[in-house]
């Protein structure tokens, strides 16, 4: 939210110079004696459409943003319920190893997360690198 607050300053003090700028005449364009007052119209339309190609960008930039913020958060949630399972597996040491290993592999499947063949201690790595 903070970085479409930004762009959207950004955005209102370039128009705001840009229509300054025609309104004093200090474009090139304008002072230039031989361009026409059609290819000014032009170069404004140009403008005008750059500026709201702009927008799209930066509407489709903030739900980008926001769907990578979900998925973000929805990989914490899924590491942190897999720390806490992997702490009650290892508290119950009469468990052998192996038999912690497949209720491991097994809660992780359930999340969807991928560390297929990596030990205890490579694990919580290799989620991480996924």
């Amino acid at each position: 939210m903070y970085i479409s607050k930004r762009f959207h300053y950004g955005f209102a003090i370039s128009v705001f110079c840009l229509s300054a700028s025609i309104s004093s005449g200090s474009i090139f364009a304008l002072n230039n004696q031989k361009t026409s007052v059609s290819s000014n119209v032009k170069n404004l339309a140009e403008a005008q459409s750059i500026m709201e190609s702009w927008k799209d960008e930066q509407s489709k930039t903030s739900k980008l943003l926001e769907q990578y913020r979900n998925i973000i958060s929805s990989y914490e949630k899924q590491r942190s319920s897999l720390g806490k399972f992997k702490d009650k597996i290892s508290s119950m040491s009469k468990l052998p190893a192996e038999t912690q290993e497949k209720f491991i592999k097994m809660h992780e499947d359930f999340l969807g997360l991928k560390a297929e063949g990596k030990s205890l201690e490579e694990r919580p790595k290799a989620i991480l690198d996924d």
